[in-house]
């Protein structure tokens, strides 16, 4: 049997992990204004602005009101690009690694960005002196990823993609989320749920075309949202647990017992 969530109860939850993951992001953000950037604190701050987008397009009374929104669409589509923040700061910042393969990682990051910064240039026609600056770059950070030690450790596919651009990781979402619960084929299975709320393939189209008045605030559409945060509020859960544990100094204004309540949400997934 499909398991069901609260609306409300989830609703409630990250409204709770947000107010406390806030307090840590004002912090970092006065940080950040007076020293270099720092790719943690920087994916920790996305994260939570994200986070306080979704949260306020979520429908506010405890029971549906005729005639008002419920924009599923749009808090999948926001769920989707949290889970791709957290999967980026787990891969960068949290996975257990050696600091060559964690240096390597950041490297293949940069090498990343810079590739798709070039791509963008050569579509919008920049000009030509910009691109081969661009180009140069991209040079020396791939010469840098080919004498890596860590290099030689990955598959042929996976240096492929690395150096195509294919990819800036080579691990995916689901074994991430298998390093930090049991339960991953709910959260996978919840994951492809809320994916087809943002696609419009035959199945998303479905959904919107069907007897509940998609984006309207009813009880079905209450159903939808309500497994979008379950599975936002594991992501937003593991965010805020890690930082508490490996920057104890960077949540001197967030009282122990919220670290403490905090896990003990997460034992539910």
């Amino acid at each position: 049997m499909a398991k069901e969530f609260d609306y409300v109860h989830e609703r409630d939850v990250l409204g709770y992990i947000l107010y406390r993951m806030g307090l840590v992001s004002d912090y970092l953000t006065d940080r950040m204004k007076k020293k270099e950037f720092d790719s943690t604190a920087t994916l920790y701050c996305k994260f939570v602005l994200t986070a306080f987008s979704l949260y306020r397009l979520l429908p506010e009374d405890d029971k549906p009101r005729a005639k008002t929104s419920a924009d599923v669409a749009t808090i999948a589509s926001l769920g989707r690009n949290l889970i791709e923040i957290f999967n980026l700061f787990y891969y960068l910042h949290l996975d257990k690694i050696t600091g060559v393969e964690r240096e390597f990682r950041l490297m293949c990051s940069i090498y990343h960005g810079h590739q798709e910064h070039h791509k963008v240039g050569v579509k919008m026609e920049i000009d030509s002196e910009r691109l081969e600056s661009n180009k140069l770059k991209l040079d020396k950070h791939q010469k840098a990823i080919f004498s890596h030690p860590f290099f030689q450790n990955l598959s042929k596919k996976q240096q492929n993609d690395m150096i195509n651009g294919k990819s800036s990781t080579y691990i995916n979402r689901v074994d991430i989320t298998k390093n930090y619960t049991d339960n991953y084929k709910l959260i996978d299975a919840l994951y492809k749920v809320m994916s087809n709320h943002v696609h419009t393939g035959v199945y998303g189209l479905s959904l919107t075309f069907d007897d509940s008045e998609y984006g309207c605030d009813n009880s079905r559409n209450r159903k939808y949202i309500a497994n979008t945060l379950y599975l936002v509020n594991y992501y937003a859960g593991m965010m805020a647990y890690s930082i508490l544990e490996q920057h104890p100094e960077w949540s001197d204004n967030v009282p122990d017992r919220d670290s403490k309540l905090i896990h003990q949400l997460l034992e539910r997934f």
